[in-house]
């Protein structure tokens, strides 16, 4: 199962990866020029980040992720891995974070 919300893909995963730091801040990901985030709404969720800055959740009843520019989203209970979707400028021969705009009812 995947959802999504802007730039952020949610993932249904088996597992979470052993060795990861716990995060306690409730942040999914933050806007780049904004500063808005994509936070959780709902307790006892469990964050966990990779060295490389992957995200995981670890979900025990359903919760909500928000954001300010875009449709709060619905997640089930479950484990989840949490990316950034990215593009490839060709040009500048780089990946970066792409531009995705969804617009709140």
């Amino acid at each position: 199962m995947l959802y999504q919300q802007g730039d952020v893909l949610i993932r249904l995963v088996d597992a979470i990866p052993e060795g990861l730091t716990e995060r306690k801040d409730g942040i999914l990901a933050e806007g780049e020029a904004t500063g808005h985030a994509h936070r959780i709404l709902g307790d006892g969720v469990k964050l966990f980040e990779s060295p490389l800055g992957d995200v995981y959740m670890d979900v025990p009843r359903r919760i909500e992720v928000v954001h300010e520019e875009h449709k709060k989203i619905s997640l089930p209970p479950g484990k989840y891995h949490v990316k950034i979707v990215q593009e490839y400028d060709h040009f500048a021969e780089e990946f970066r974070r792409a531009a995705i705009r969804n617009v709140v009812d």
